[in-house]
């Protein structure tokens, strides 16, 4: 009886007709909300005390984020977050 052929390694037909498009689209959007910030902050389109306030809902969205995430399947991303979300604010400053 014949074997069945292996199934490839990578999908390179899924890889390219979905997932690449929507990781370019991703970082594309990253990108552009990262760019945006930093023009606002730059030319002072949103006030210090906003700052710190967004950068505290950042870190507590960071914090809850990670403690939602089922840690038996995903405890790097879990640890990740919350770590990230407690060192948010102790590394902004306001001039």
């Amino acid at each position: 009886m014949p074997r069945p052929p292996a199934k490839p390694v990578i999908n390179w037909e899924q890889f390219m007709g979905a997932k690449l498009f929507a990781w370019l689209g991703g970082l594309a959007l990253f990108l552009g909300v990262a760019l945006f910030v930093k023009y606002s902050f730059k030319h002072n389109l949103i006030p210090p005390e906003v700052r710190v306030a967004l950068g505290f809902l950042l870190a507590i969205s960071l914090i809850v984020g990670g403690l939602k995430i089922p840690r038996e399947k995903y405890a790097i991303t879990a640890q990740t977050l919350v770590a990230t979300g407690v060192m948010s604010p102790t590394s902004s400053r306001v001039k």
